[in-house]
């Protein structure tokens, strides 16, 4: 297979069809070290920040379509919208770029930072842009929800005490969580711009936040494992603490009640939000798992490790039940 410019993109691993149904199956890996990965809403297309660059895969036969090129820094985080017609990126280069998906051109520059943008999420419905930054000035953590059109800030909170490594939408675009290195959760309604509740008491940093695909849980990686909490009153509802060491990622499937996290290990463990048990483990990579995301519509699940290796998966059948 080939990228966009010509670049040979070596194949790794094919898995032959006949393997055991009970566990997950590596369909093809790629020697490419990403920060961070996003599908599209209708599955089409998987965006992979590689450096500086984003490359948007054809997910019909795994070869890049096109290369985003214009950030001056690593890319952190890669969003679509509800509609798969904008992508948002965050950037060490303490920038967050809005990008027109079908013509791969540069739509919007939100700015106002003072420090490396670690996170990014878009609304469903494409309007707002949330990322997490650290306030380099005042040493605290900033949350800064934004206009996607005009580029201008909505909301800017000063509410965390370091670095806001994780933002999240819940899937109606109502809620937005925010993680921070000072080990807390802050979860804000959309609407009011106001905060709702700081769940706090974690192990230690928050590296990756997400909501349940059904909106009904929140979902905050950290040291040891994943703590879980039910939407309707924030009391927690339990946690997986499978994982040795950080949690670094999080992908929560949009059409089923699956999981997936990853840890510095290497390891990955998909799971269940609802009864939180465990359905399958495996040491996917020889490093940390940086990023990690569902198909929307098939049962796939990409991973990319600090191994420089993106592997796709296959979730046994029943994983979508």
């Amino acid at each position: 297979m080939r990228a966009a410019g010509g670049a040979l993109i070596a194949v790794l691993t094919v898995v032959v069809a006949g393997v055991a149904a009970e566990e997950l199956q590596e369909l093809v890996s790629f020697q490419l070290t990403s920060t961070a990965l996003a599908f599209s809403p209708d599955g089409s297309l998987l965006a992979v920040a590689a450096g500086d660059e984003i490359q948007l895969w054809e997910t019909d036969d795994w070869t890049v379509l096109r290369t985003l090129q214009g950030h001056e820094g690593t890319v952190t985080g890669v969003a679509f919208d509800g509609g798969g017609v904008r992508l948002a990126s965050s950037s060490w280069d303490e920038t967050v770029w809005i990008w027109d998906v079908e013509s791969g051109q540069q739509a919007q520059t939100i700015g106002g930072y003072n420090s490396w943008v670690r996170a990014v999420d878009l609304s469903p419905d494409g309007a707002l842009v949330a990322s997490g930054a650290l306030e380099h000035r005042l040493g605290w953590g900033l949350l800064l929800l934004s206009d996607v059109r005009t580029g201008r800030a909505r909301m800017t909170k000063l509410e965390h005490e370091d670095w806001v490594r994780a933002v999240a939408f819940s899937p109606d675009g109502k809620l937005l969580a925010s993680g921070s290195d000072d080990r807390t959760v802050r979860v804000w309604d959309v609407s009011t711009r106001s905060g709702l509740v700081a769940l706090s008491g974690l192990r230690g940093r928050v590296h990756a936040v997400a909501f349940s695909g059904d909106g009904k849980r929140l979902l905050a990686g950290t040291w040891g494992g994943v703590t879980v909490w039910n939407c309707d009153d924030w009391s927690q509802v339990g946690a997986v603490s499978t994982h040795r060491r950080n949690v670094r990622s999080l992908a929560a499937s949009p059409g089923s009640e699956l999981v997936a996290s990853g840890d510095d290990d290497g390891t990955l463990v998909v799971w269940s939000s609802v009864t939180l048990d465990v359905q399958w483990t495996t040491g996917a990579h020889e490093g940390a798992v940086r990023a990690l995301a569902f198909h929307p519509h098939e049962e796939l699940l990409v991973s990319c490790g600090e191994d420089g290796l993106m592997k796709i998966w296959i979730l046994p059948g029943q994983a979508g039940g």
